[in-house]
């Protein structure tokens, strides 16, 4: 019997139980509809608040980085010298907007890196001054009123985030001349000079060069204005050229391999010319003449073959291939080799032929490194295997406070 069939108070009865059942359902609708509203809100928080904590960390990590090299190479001027740097130079850097503000006590920790471990011991009261690195902690916390605000997780009561960011770097100062396996002057010449007071001029300079190497040595026809130290137990063969100490070094070297930490993913690559630079296998092969700003940079390979290279400021290249240079003019920014770094993380091969005089750090400690050409070389190398060809070498005094990220 249908509905219209039914007497009158069964079919009002029945009206209203189905009225009931839509309210019901809209009723539940609702519900589902603030369900789905919440759960978007929290992937809204999830996506904005988590792309604002990584921008910040990234920043401070950049801090980081900045302030502890700054700080390891003031380590040899005392305590309070190497907290300073670390203050000023994390300053130097923002996050989220903020200038970072490194605590020299609760963020400056000093200590000596085992480059064969690859670990950091702290050191603490005056044992500090027999540090060889310093690890920096950039840091946002609530603790420190400064915490990352979070915009949509504050609707649910997570108001804030702490965000830090260690960094570790390694002072390479002291032997400015280093083949680790094998140092092979050549019967080249090599002296010592002092960037700060002007361009190199004429051999010889200065007589504060030092040339080690973890194997015997042979200075045959190699004039060395400095110290030359052959490795444990090896000797020099003709040290009559050397000026200063040939005394056989009593612990083997080892040099920390260059770590492109940030740089691999925060880097002024988009500086670079696009004509020159692949951006996705990161190789740079300029050719004429280019202009390059300053910055950091994160490449390839290295490709530079009958340039004309400019910089304009100064530049860290952070490579992870191989480096070729041939018939090079390169002009380093005010001719002071800090101010060109080329820093190679693995062990492929540097070869560097430079029609002019050339300012540069060269630390390749895995790399089998060639400096060939008519024109010098003025700054520093650490290499696994030196060989000098047909040029001159002049050690830069002013970099034995020099210092690189290794953590």
């Amino acid at each position: 019997m249908s509905a219209s069939h039914l007497p009158s108070p069964l079919r009002v009865r029945t009206y209203k139980t189905t009225r009931m059942i839509r309210r019901g359902r809209r009723g539940m609708a609702v519900l589902y509809l603030a369900v789905m509203l919440m759960a978007l809100l929290g992937f809204a928080s999830l996506a904005v608040d988590w792309g604002r904590v990584q921008m910040v960390k990234t920043q401070l990590q950049r801090a980081a980085d900045a302030a502890s090299r700054a700080a390891a190479s003031q380590l040899s001027n005392g305590v309070t010298a190497t907290q300073n740097a670390a203050v000023t130079w994390g300053g130097y850097n923002t996050a989220d907007g903020m200038s970072v503000v490194i605590d020299p006590n609760n963020d400056v920790e000093f200590g000596t890196w085992d480059s064969n471990a690859h670990t950091f011991t702290v050191l603490s009261g005056a044992a500090r001054t027999g540090a060889n690195s310093v690890r920096v902690t950039a840091r946002r916390t609530a603790a420190n009123g400064n915490g990352v605000k979070l915009w949509f997780a504050s609707l649910i009561g997570q108001n804030t985030i702490d965000v830090k960011a260690p960094a570790t770097a390694l002072r390479t100062g002291g032997p400015l001349v280093v083949g680790l396996a094998l140092f092979n002057p050549n019967g080249n010449p090599i002296d010592s000079f002092d960037s700060s007071l002007g361009a190199y001029t004429t051999f010889p300079k200065n007589s504060k060069a030092v040339c080690v190497s973890n194997a015997a040595v042979d200075c045959h026809n190699s004039i060395i204005k400095g110290d030359c130290h052959p490795g444990v137990g090896q000797t020099i063969t003709n040290n009559s050229n050397v000026s200063g100490s040939s005394a056989a070094l009593t612990t083997a070297l080892s040099y920390a391999t260059p770590v492109a930490g940030s740089a691999a993913t925060t880097n002024n690559n988009a500086s670079l010319p696009g004509a020159y630079f692949n951006s996705g296998t990161r190789d740079f092969a300029p050719t004429g003449s280019v202009t390059i700003p300053g910055g950091t940079y994160y490449v390839n390979n290295m490709n530079w073959n009958n340039s004309t290279i400019n910089f304009t400021g100064p530049v860290i290249f952070y490579v992870t291939g191989a480096i070729t240079q041939k018939n090079d003019y390169v002009t380093t920014y005010q001719n002071r080799p800090k101010n060109l770094q080329i820093l190679v993380t693995t062990s492929q091969s540097v070869q560097i032929d430079c029609d002019q005089i050339l300012y540069a750090i060269i630390n390749a400690p895995l790399s089998a490194v060639s400096i060939v050409g008519q024109a010098d070389t003025c700054g520093s190398v650490i290499a696994n295997s030196l060989t000098l060809t047909r040029t001159a070498f002049h050690a830069d005094e002013s970099l034995s406070d020099a210092a690189t990220t290794v953590k």
